[in-house]
């Protein structure tokens, strides 16, 4: 009995004294191709991601859903799909905890590309599948719970309908994905919406890019809308006549202010800049800002979230040329209205992108991507949760790089929960050099060394909590271990 409540207590201490990292990097996936492109922080304080694998499920690639805890390492594995290609763009969390993606399909539908819509349970159990289009290509890029959660509104594209070549496209479902109405908006070229956002006066700002009221080569377009999807205000935005494009948009809080973020064709190439650009309420340009690593190099900022007052987060495609070879490294950019105050790059020695970002409860945020490094099989899920402090100077998030579930285990730690001493060793082979990381949970390294055979790491001296040991070996592959310390 008292060996049972011993086992007990410290069961329990390790919940206790267990505090969620402010920031690290996590990736995962299978052996295939795995990419994140949507994230919401849950209700409870962990992290939804969408995207595509080719890993696992039906076809080519399915859409991929994975439910990720606080300290970064996946709870759970969905796919969702037929046996051609379907891909998840976005997801939202709703009041039941469970979930709702939007993105595209050509394995069910009216034809071509369709745009597909899923909800699950908070399991990830199928509650039920959508598909909405015609007999072209229809894509869906962002969806969002309206009308106090009884309705969807899903935006995007559609080749089937409209005006011209495509046209931005929007679709109105119920909370059971039952279709109420669509809307197509454009000209005789290709348009389309990537994001949208609900406004303060209880309108809907769709952001994209438009080819067919102005420059063919693509103009900043923000249409407002009344609930029903009826236009009330056209924006258009071109600098010099140059190709310009809108990834993502944000209303701010206390100016009403459009914040937008996109791409431009800045020195008249096929490349663009990163670009920034602010629009009021009304229509009216406020201010841009442009960012280029060099000329020929293809900079975009893909998504944005608030900090506070006038300031932004930006995520940033940055994509250069490093001793003869392009490399996509993934940035993270802080301006204060247009003002740039510092960035931060996260990533590997390999090819790495985010494409996604979205606040934390505790401020900070939580992003999105996939990367090609870290040991990764082609390309796994990538994430990124830094606190609010974050942005400035090197990265020194905690790596929490999981192992493949086959993979031999290069290195053992044992006991994970102790009173002093962690003893560390080699698991395939004897006499390989390890490097050895102490971290705290809120990412301050706190220990380093370097062993070969067997070591240990004396926590004695520490306080009670729990701490992350990071084990690098020297083909790069890194294991995170929790460890408990108390007395």
């Amino acid at each position: 009995m008292k060996r049972l409540i011993v086992s007990y207590l410290i069961f329990i201490s390790c919940f206790i004294n267990a505090q969620a990292p402010h920031k690290f990097y996590s990736r995962f996936g299978g052996y295939g191709h795995d990419v994140g492109y949507g994230i919401v922080q849950t209700l409870n304080g962990q992290y939804a991601v969408t995207g595509s694998t080719s890993s696992f499920g039906n076809g080519n690639t399915d859409v991929y859903l994975a439910l990720v805890d606080s300290m970064g390492w996946p709870r759970w594995e969905k796919s969702f799909g037929g046996f051609n290609n379907d891909i998840g763009r976005s997801i939202i969390q709703l009041k039941d905890s469970g979930y709702v993606i939007a993105g595209y399909t050509n394995s069910f539908g009216s034809g071509g590309y369709d745009m597909y819509v899923i909800r699950t349970d908070k399991n990830g159990i199928l509650i039920w599948q959508k598909t909405f289009g015609g007999l072209d290509w229809d894509f869906g890029y962002a969806v969002k719970e309206v009308n106090n959660g009884d309705s969807l509104i899903i935006c995007g594209s559609t080749f089937s309908y409209g005006y011209g070549k495509s046209d931005g496209y929007i679709v109105k479902t119920d909370i059971n994905g039952n279709f109420q109405w669509q809307k197509t908006y454009g000209g005789a070229e290709e348009d389309e919406f990537r994001s949208f956002t609900l406004t303060y006066n209880n309108l809907y700002a769709f952001a994209g890019t438009n080819r067919s009221l102005g420059d063919v080569k693509g103009d900043v377009w923000i249409l407002k809308t009344n609930l029903a999807g009826d236009s009330v205000l056209n924006i258009r935005y071109n600098k010099n006549n140059r190709k310009q494009n809108i990834s993502d948009i944000e209303e701010n809080p206390n100016t009403h202010n459009f914040f937008t973020c996109g791409g431009y064709d800045q020195y008249g190439s096929d490349s663009t800049s990163a670009a920034i650009v602010i629009i009021n309420e009304n229509g009216t340009f406020v201010s841009e800002d442009f960012f280029s690593y060099r000329k020929l190099i293809d900079e975009q900022y893909l998504g944005l979230a608030h900090k506070k007052n006038n300031e932004y987060i930006y995520i940033r495609k940055n994509a250069y040329h490093s001793s003869g070879n392009r490399k996509l490294e993934p940035m993270v950019s802080h301006y204060s209205d247009n003002v740039y105050l510092n960035v931060t790059s996260y990533g590997s020695t390999e090819e790495d992108e985010l494409f996604d970002i979205a606040k934390t409860k505790s401020k900070g945020f939580c992003m999105v991507g996939y990367t090609k490094g870290f040991s990764s099989n082609l390309s796994d899920v990538f994430l990124v949760v830094i606190d609010s402090n974050s942005i400035v100077g090197a990265a020194s998030a905690v790596n929490v790089n999981e192992i493949s579930k086959n993979e031999a285990e290069f290195a053992k730690i044992y006991p994970t929960i102790t009173r002093s001493e962690v003893y560390i060793e080699p698991g395939e082979m004897e006499n390989t050099p390890l490097k050895l990381e102490v971290y705290s949970v809120f990412g301050s390294k706190l220990y380093s060394e370097s062993i070969r055979n067997n070591g240990k790491i004396d926590l004695s001296t520490y306080p009670d909590g729990t701490y992350l040991i990071n084990v690098i070996d020297q083909q790069n592959r890194a294991k995170c271990f929790r460890v408990v310390k108390f007395q």
